[in-house]
């Protein structure tokens, strides 16, 4: 099942996680321009289990702990960092995103963490639409994720989101909202959508992916989209 794309803050059934080299490095950079009251100390005597003034710490300490997925929206884009450490548009990346969230929370939505990709990303889940998939590859939820680009200057509002519906496959495609206003404009259709319900007249337009039921395929067997019937 290598082939998971889905990389999620809880998700389950199959998902896996995958950081791209270019977050990492992002983020070990932030670590390593901490002020030595920034970071944690660590000037424990090795092996002795204590701290020993004998064992000085050095100057700028890197703080290194194992990747735990991101609680809310601040953590995902800050790395747990303080904001006034980011610049302005960043600043406000997390405000509206926090706004957003907020927005989501109220309707019933949950923060998920992050998506698989390049760079950044933010996802959602809607509880409601859970169920038991019966094939491995089917999504047991209804979720979306919004990818921010690695450079530039963007605000939330206007980035493509990337919808998938419960029971469907991640990798056969998505449909896509061309904003957050196209999002909540739809968001009605999007909620009340259960597994196994047909998408003939689904509001957003469906974007395949790279993956399809061909015959004899691990896809074999996922519901087909209305978009993908020929």
């Amino acid at each position: 099942m290598a082939s998971r794309v889905r990389c999620v803050g809880s998700g389950t059934n199959l998902h896996m996680r995958k950081r791209s080299p270019g977050k990492k490095a992002r983020r070990q950079a932030r670590l390593n321009s901490r002020t030595p009251s920034q970071a944690r100390p660590r000037n424990a005597d090795p092996g002795s289990g204590s701290f020993s003034p004998n064992f000085p710490a050095p100057s700028v300490i890197p703080l290194i702990t194992d990747w735990k997925d991101p609680s809310n929206v601040r953590e995902a884009l800050l790395d747990d960092l303080p904001a006034d450490e980011f610049p302005a548009d960043t600043q406000q990346l997390v405000a509206d995103g926090e706004a957003l969230d907020a927005r989501l929370h109220a309707r019933g939505w949950e923060f998920d963490g992050t998506a698989c990709g390049e760079g950044q990303s933010l996802a959602w889940r809607f509880p409601p639409s859970e169920h038991d998939p019966d094939h491995d590859l089917a999504e047991p939820r209804t979720w979306f994720f919004i990818s921010l680009p690695e450079m530039g200057r963007y605000t939330l509002a206007e980035l493509p989101i990337e919808v998938y519906l419960a029971g469907h496959g991640v990798e056969v495609g998505a449909w896509r909202a061309a904003n957050i206003e196209t999002l909540f404009e739809q968001i009605e259709a999007i909620e009340s959508y259960r597994a196994g319900a047909d998408t003939n007249g689904f509001p957003l337009p469906y974007v395949p992916g790279s993956c399809y039921h061909d015959e004899d395929s691990e896809y074999d067997g996922l519901p087909r989209p209305a978009a993908l019937i020929h």
